[in-house]
């Protein structure tokens, strides 16, 4: 079992979930339900289960009160930081808010509010200085954020980069430590603080290829689901039904 290595996760939960209405006119994305749980339940449990975490911020936004009492029953300490810019800014501001709960020199991860992902995965990313889950075995399209590979390093991130040309999916959790994650959040601050608030974080990630290497960790498709829309809500049900990984069995190493 690999000794808790500290990471503090921000988990981004301040969108409203548009396309899965009717069912987030009064609630967040992250709480609708799946079968007896929720979104933030299971990003929550595979945190703790991945046993490389030792706290979690959590952004909130839209309904953020009730963000906050799902997570009171987190088994890990987690604190809250709001984005009241959430209907308005892209997923960058969200990060740079939550990155303003890290503590000094924290190794620091970040995950979608939307990602249901075996635990496994987060444990895999801990320990370099930044750390990428890519889906190398589905098919990529427009609206994948794809990412491109040369020997072993990440050279660019991009909704807009041919499928062709590119390695996978970057599935929306990564993992930041030492160098890399000093220099990635000042990225990220930086980035908001010259007004450039209509960006992915993956824009940003861009920037500071040069400086910081930028390693792909390779994922299955079956070990995680972005939750869009109605159609992958029922995908996803389904995956939590069938899969004992997404259980609640402690990752081993």
């Amino acid at each position: 079992m690999r000794e808790n290595t500290g990471y503090c996760a921000i988990l981004l939960c301040a969108g409203v979930g548009s396309r899965l209405r009717p069912l987030t006119d009064d609630r967040p994305k992250c709480l609708v339900p799946l079968g007896s749980t929720t979104m933030l339940a299971l990003a929550l449990g595979a945190l703790e289960r991945s046993e490389v975490v030792s706290r979690v911020v959590i952004v909130t936004g839209y309904r953020a009160e009730m963000v906050r009492a799902e997570a009171a029953r987190s088994k890990l300490p987690v604190s809250f930081a709001h984005s009241d810019r959430y209907e308005s800014t892209q997923n960058v501001v969200s990060l740079d808010v939550g990155l303003s709960e890290r503590r000094a020199g924290e190794p620091w991860m970040k995950l979608d509010g939307d990602l249901i992902v075996d635990p496994a995965i987060v444990h895999a990313l801990a320990g370099g200085a930044a750390r990428v889950a890519v889906d190398t075995s589905a098919h990529v399209g427009a609206e994948e954020m794809k990412v491109l590979v040369d020997r072993g390093r990440i050279t660019a991130f991009g909704k807009g980069l041919s499928p062709k040309r590119c390695a996978g999916e970057s599935i929306g959790v990564e993992a930041f430590s030492g160098a890399g994650a000093e220099r990635v959040a000042a990225a990220i601050r930086t980035a908001v603080q010259r007004g450039r608030s209509d960006l992915y974080y993956e824009d940003v990630y861009n920037d500071v290829l040069a400086e910081v290497a930028f390693e792909p960790l390779a994922v299955d498709a079956r070990a995680w689901i972005e939750v869009d829309d109605l159609e992958d809500l029922s995908r996803a049900e389904a995956l939590i039904a069938s899969d004992p990984r997404f259980g609640s069995t402690p990752v081993q190493a």
